[in-house]
């Protein structure tokens, strides 16, 4: 029996579940595709069929590995996403056949590799393919911590799986174990030079480090004072209603950062460093 035309608030209240509903099946297939890409990988790929893939690519040059190691200290807001003591976060580096591509996961839960083109992306990091290659060469990083991004038609972008993983046209495989291995570093936030900002190191961000030991491997318990020191003198001129220092916006001033910046600078280095050296190994056993 017809009932005749809905009123106006009934279809609106209609409309409303319609796209409920439809955001909660959205959001369940992104979810279910996350979590598969997450899964582990099948069995790693074998040192021969690692370097069968790579049959196509150079090896990467000196200028190359230098700036990825720069590109990667900033390619994500560390100073958030890593601890700021140490022992820091695992970072894994190795060449990928498919590095400066978009990994994504469709809501069907089918996992590709697309090349970036155009001039902008969503993210800051984001260089089209063509540019990362020339700057980078095949070089990738693998680390569970940074962003993954969700895309409003339910695609995953660039998830984080638990280990280094390679896509093929067979689906993702895992990196060879002596890669992993020989491609580990460890970093804190101290990688990013935003930590060179005062009140990063008092934010919820920072966590205990004032409580944790040191290893000398970081500039041992003699950075954290000196870190300690610089800031108390900082939060000492802030607190002062007296006190003449720098004024953050004012233009040519002694900046706040710039102190913790010369600091830190010793420690940023060993760190990136470590980079350049972890990626040289991984290169040595691909290319001898």
């Amino acid at each position: 029996m017809d009932k005749g035309p809905k009123s106006e608030d009934a279809m609106e209240r209609n409309d409303e579940r319609e796209t409920a509903q439809g955001e909660s099946s959205l959001m369940t297939s992104a979810r279910l595709a996350l979590a598969a890409v997450r899964s582990p990988a099948s069995t790693p790929l074998s040192m021969r069929e690692y370097v069968d893939l790579l049959r196509d690519c150079s090896r990467p040059t000196a200028a190359q590995i230098e700036a990825f190691a720069d590109h990667v200290s900033s390619a994500h807001s560390w100073y958030k996403h890593l601890p700021l003591f140490p022992p820091g976060r695992p970072f894994h580096f190795f060449p990928d056949p498919w590095a400066g591509m978009d990994t994504v996961v469709t809501p069907e839960g089918r996992v590709e590799a697309r090349e970036r083109v155009g001039e902008r992306g969503f993210h800051y990091s984001w260089i089209p393919t063509a540019d990362y290659r020339e700057q980078f060469g095949c070089l990738n990083y693998h680390t569970t911590r940074g962003s993954s991004f969700f895309l409003p038609e339910g695609m995953i972008v660039n998830p984080r799986p638990p280990l280094p993983t390679l896509l093929t046209p067979n689906g993702p495989v895992g990196v060879p174990e002596a890669v992993i291995e020989v491609g580990r570093v460890l970093c804190t936030g101290i990688i990013h030079h935003r930590t060179d900002g005062y009140r990063y190191w008092t934010s919820r961000w920072a966590g205990p480090w004032r409580d944790v030991d040191w290893p000398d491997e970081y500039g041992g318990e003699a950075l954290k004072l000196r870190i300690i020191r610089q800031l108390d003198l900082l939060i000492a001129e802030r607190e002062c209603p007296t006190a003449k220092a720098p004024v953050a916006s004012q233009p040519g001033c002694a900046q706040p950062r710039s102190r913790l910046h010369d600091i830190l600078a010793p420690e940023r280095q060993r760190q990136r460093d470590t980079m350049c050296n972890a990626i040289r190994r991984a290169c040595d056993l691909v290319w001898g």
